[in-house]
C-alpha cells in the first residue's frame, strides 16, 4: 500500500519525471471525464428530442445563455482557486493550502443560496426579453426554474474538481462524472419515458446527479486531506481571497461577457424560428464533443503551468506547452475531418426533422474548419490563466464577442441568412486564436504567479 501511495502521490506532482508521460496520465482521465460530461448533457436533449419533439429540445436548448451568465461565477471562482491551489502545491505550501481550500468552502456556502436566489429572479424576465418564441417560452421557462435549484450542487462540483485536479489528482473527477452520468441518463428515461415528465424530468434528473457528485468530491477533498478542515481554520482568509479574487475575477468576467454576447446572438437564432434554435442546440452538443480534447488539455495545461510555475520549473513549462500545442493541432483537424465525413448521421441522432438536419449540416460545413484553432486558443489560455495572468484573456474574450456580434448581425440578420451566424463564429475563432497566440508569444504571462520567485521574470 505504501508503494501505491507513493506512485499515486508521484503522479499527482507534475513537477518532476518525463513531461510527456506525466501530462498524459493527468490529462486522459479529464478527457473521459469530459466525455461523460457531454453524455450528461447530450442525454437530455436526445431524450427530449426524440420522446417529446423538436419544440422541447428548442426549450432546453435556449436557456443555455442564461444558465452561463449565473455558471460565470463558478467558472471565475474555480479557475482562481485551481490556479491558486497549483502554485501552492507546486511550492509546498501546505499551509497556504489549507487555507485556499477552507476559504473556497465558505465562499460557496455564502455565494450558492445568492446566485439560486438571482437566478430564479431574472429568468423569466430574460427569456421573454430576447424573444424566445412563444411556442417554447413556457417549458424553457420550467427548464430554467428547476435547474437553478441544483446551482448549489453544480458549485460544489465544480470548484472540489478544480481543487482535485490543482494538487493533480484527475481520476477522481471522472469517476464521479462517469457516475453522475450514468445515473442522468438513467433518471432521463424514468422521467420522461417512463412518467411522462417532459423538459421537467430532464431537470430534475439533472440536478439529482449534480448534487450527487458534489458530495462525492468533497469527500474525496477530506480523504487526501489536502487541507485540515476543522472549526478553527473554517473561515474565509483575506490573504487568499485577495488571489482568487484577482486571477478568477476576470475569467468571471470573460464568461459573463461571452454570456451577454451569447444572449444577443440567441435573439438572433431566435429571429429565425424554433427549428433554427433546435439547430443551435444540437450542434453546441456535437461541438461539445468535438471540443473534449481541446477542453482536457486546457485544464491539464493549466494545472501543469500552475505547479512548475510554483516550483520555479521554467524550462519544464516551455516543453510541456510544445507537446501540448503539437497535440492540439493533430487532434483538431482530425475531428474536423470526423464531422464533415459523418455530420449527416450525428444529427440524425438528436432529431428526424429535415429541416432541422439541413440546416446543422450547413453549419457543420463551416465549424469543421475551426476545432483545432479553438484548440490551440484553449490551451494558449490554459496556460496564461496557469501562471497567473487572467486579465488579457478576459479583454481578448471580451474584443472577439464584441466583434462577432455585428459580423453576425450583418451576415446573418441583414440579409435573413441563418448561415451567417455559423460564419460569423468561424471568423470569431480565428480572431481570438491570434490575438492570444500574440500575448502568449510576448512572453509577459510569465512573472505573474502567487508564488514569487527572485528570477521568475527571466527564468527561461
Amino acid at each position: 500500500m505504501g508503494d501505491k501511495q507513493a506512485r499515486l502521490a508521484d503522479n499527482r506532482d507534475l513537477t518532476t519525471g518525463s513531461i510527456a508521460r506525466k501530462l498524459l496520465i493527468f490529462a486522459w482521465p479529464i478527457l473521459l471525464g469530459n466525455i461523460f460530461t457531454q453524455l450528461y448533457n447530450v442525454a437530455d436533449a436526445i431524450v427530449v428530442g426524440r420522446y417529446v419533439g423538436p419544440e422541447a429540445l428548442a426549450a432546453v436548448g435556449c436557456v443555455g445563455s442564461i444558465n452561463m451568465i449565473v455558471h460565470s461565477v463558478l467558472i471565475g471562482l474555480g479557475n482562481g482557486v485551481g490556479v491558486v491551489t497549483s502554485q501552492f502545491f507546486g511550492a509546498k505550501k501546505s499551509e497556504e493550502l489549507s487555507k485556499t481550500v477552507n476559504t473556497t468552502f465558505v465562499l460557496c456556502l455564502i455565494l450558492g443560496p445568492i446566485l439560486t436566489v438571482v437566478g430564479l429572479l431574472v429568468g423569466g424576465p430574460m427569456l421573454s426579453l430576447l424573444g424566445t418564441p412563444l411556442n417554447i417560452i413556457e417549458d424553457a421557462h420550467l427548464y430554467l426554474n428547476i435547474t437553478f435549484l441544483g446551482l448549489m450542487g453544480m458549485m460544489a462540483y465544480h470548484i472540489g474538481s478544480f481543487i482535485l485536479r490543482s494538487v493533480g489528482d484527475s481520476k477522481f473527477p471522472m469517476y464521479t462524472l462517469i457516475a453522475s452520468s450514468v445515473i442522468n441518463i438513467v433518471l432521463n428515461v424514468m422521467f420522461v419515458v417512463s412518467f411522462n415528465m417532459g423538459v421537467a424530468g430532464v431537470a430534475w434528473a439533472t440536478i439529482i446527479a449534480q448534487y450527487l457528485v458534489a458530495v462525492a468530491n468533497v469527500i474525496r477533498i477530506l480523504q487526501l486531506k489536502i487541507a485540515e478542515v476543522n472549526r478553527k481554520n473554517f473561515k474565509a482568509h483575506r490573504d487568499i481571497i485577495a488571489p482568487v479574487v484577482k486571477i478568477g475575477l476576470p475569467t468571471g468576467v470573460q464568461f459573463m461577457l461571452t454570456s451577454l454576447g451569447m444572449l444577443v446572438l440567441q435573439s438572433f437564432n431566435n429571429s429565425f424560428g424554433s427549428n433554427m434554435v433546435a439547430t443551435v442546440t444540437v450542434m453546441q452538443k456535437l461541438d461539445g464533443f468535438a471540443n473534449m480534447p481541446a477542453m482536457a488539455l486546457s485544464t491539464a495545461a493549466a494545472t501543469f503551468v500552475g505547479q512548475n510555475i510554483g516550483a520555479n520549473k521554467m524550462d519544464r513549462v516551455k516543453t510541456g506547452v510544445r507537446y501540448i500545442m503539437i497535440v492540439n493541432i493533430v487532434v483538431g483537424v482530425a475531428v474536423g475531418a470526423v464531422m464533415l465525413a459523418f455530420g449527416r448521421g450525428l444529427l440524425g441522432l438528436f432529431t428526424d426533422s429535415e429541416e432541422v438536419i439541413t440546416m446543422g449540416l450547413a453549419a457543420v460545413a463551416v465549424i469543421s474548419f475551426t476545432y483545432w484553432a479553438n484548440g490551440v486558443q484553449q490551451s494558449a489560455t490554459g496556460i496564461i490563466r496557469g501562471a497567473g495572468a487572467a486579465v488579457v484573456p478576459m479583454i481578448i474574450m471580451f474584443i472577439t464577442t464584441v466583434i462577432r456580434l455585428p459580423i453576425a448581425y450583418f451576415l446573418a440578420i441583414v440579409p435573413g441568412r441563418y448561415t451567417g451566424i455559423f460564419w460569423s463564429m468561424f471568423i470569431a475563432i480565428y480572431f481570438g486564436m491570434i490575438a492570444t497566440m500574440g500575448y502568449y508569444f510576448s512572453g509577459r504571462w510569465k512573472n505573474k504567479g502567487v508564488v514569487k520567485h527572485n528570477n521568475a521574470a527571466d527564468a527561461e
